[in-house]
């Protein structure tokens, strides 16, 4: 931040990583880099996941993602689709949805994007199903953690804890 005052990424990331100490301060910068540069997609994801996933702050957390959603960042449209669902606006969850499903007809979508859906609809089966077709894609253990709000329904069922020993892996939240 002394760097780069103007940056409006750092000013968004050194948000997202200040409110684990002080959620208000964070929150205030990474609104900062929102303003600054509002078509800057990670600007509106990590605004709108940080008052999410480490505030519970959905309902305010859906402008930035939508905006985010709207210049094609994949997370936020997931994300979006997640956060609807959640807070019971299931048109809306279904019109980002539909986003996903049409995205994925010509571009590799990853199973974290459906991951992220299905937990917002509090769908056991089909997030667990989506976690595991992860397998194979990398650090989904990390997107747990980073999405403890949203996976939080299911990070104690057996099959979650087996698909994280399978992948060889701790949680450690």
């Amino acid at each position: 931040l002394e760097l780069e005052p103007m940056s409006a990424i750092i000013q968004t990331l050194a948000g997202f990583n200040m409110q684990f100490a002080d959620p208000e301060r964070g929150t205030q910068h990474m609104w900062n880099g929102y303003e600054m540069q509002p078509d800057n997609p990670l600007a509106g994801f990590y605004l709108g996941c940080g008052l999410g996933e480490l505030q519970g702050r959905f309902e305010e957390a859906i402008a930035p993602l939508e905006h985010s959603a709207s210049l094609g960042w994949l997370t936020s449209i997931g994300l979006a689709a997640s956060y609807h669902a959640r807070l019971g606006h299931l048109e809306r969850a279904a019109h980002f949805e539909a986003q996903i499903d049409e995205i994925s007809k010509t571009r590799y979508v990853t199973p974290l994007i459906r991951a992220l859906i299905e937990a917002g609809h509090q769908r056991v089966d089909e997030t667990l199903d989506a976690l595991d077709a992860c397998q194979v894609t990398g650090d989904w253990i990390g997107f747990l953690r980073m999405f403890k709000m949203t996976f939080g329904f299911i990070l104690d069922h057996p099959r979650t804890v087996a698909l994280i020993r399978l992948a060889g892996g701790q949680l450690g939240m």
